[in-house]
């Protein structure tokens, strides 16, 4: 975290938040605690709500005031609707972009792949009315949501995604991630 730049996310989400009411979390802290979870330090919101109570070394991470005062698992997923996934996106093309300017991310070697997200719902009852049916293979089928990324060999790291349905093709997501990359990262 210390070698990235956050600061452009005050610009993305400046609309989204009043200048009057009660103080809340500073957004850079929320996001940078939700990036935890992608690492590993947490599994969940909820867990990552219950480590930030009792681990100083999180709250410093994310720079947070106090681990006295730490943002609840509901505080999280506010924050996710508010922004909105084009925010988040956005977001992830500006972290991209940092990782392709300090070299970290080459972007001479890639890989296509998709996986798929189970969707945490009972799929008989339409809990998610979102995710749909998807088949890996004739064997495997799953109820959810797909990811698909073009990822920096070198690095491992994503610099293009799409989420879609679980029964998408992931062959059909393909150009839609060349384009992000030309359109994103042109370099």
């Amino acid at each position: 975290f210390d070698n990235v730049d956050f600061s452009f996310i005050y610009n993305l989400v400046k609309d989204k938040y009043k200048p009057k009411g009660a103080d809340g979390y500073n957004p850079v802290s929320l996001f940078k605690a939700l990036v935890l979870i992608y690492l590993g330090e947490a599994k969940s919101e909820r867990d990552l709500a219950n480590k930030l109570k009792f681990d100083v070394r999180l709250c410093a991470l994310c720079e947070f005031d106090s681990f006295l005062k730490t943002p609840t698992h509901a505080t999280f997923s506010i924050f996710r609707k508010r922004l909105g996934e084009k925010i988040f996106f956005r977001i992830f093309h500006r972290l991209v972009a940092q990782a392709f300017a300090y070299g970290i991310i080459k972007g001479i070697f890639t890989a296509g792949d998709a996986t798929e997200i189970w969707a945490y719902a009972n799929p008989n009852h339409k809990s998610d009315p979102d995710a749909s049916w998807g088949y890996k293979s004739k064997e495997y089928s799953f109820y959810g949501y797909k990811v698909h990324l073009i990822v920096d060999t070198k690095s491992q790291l994503p610099i293009a995604i799409e989420v879609t349905l679980g029964h998408e093709s992931d062959t059909a997501q393909l150009p839609s991630l060349v384009r992000q990359i030309k359109h994103f990262h042109p370099y």
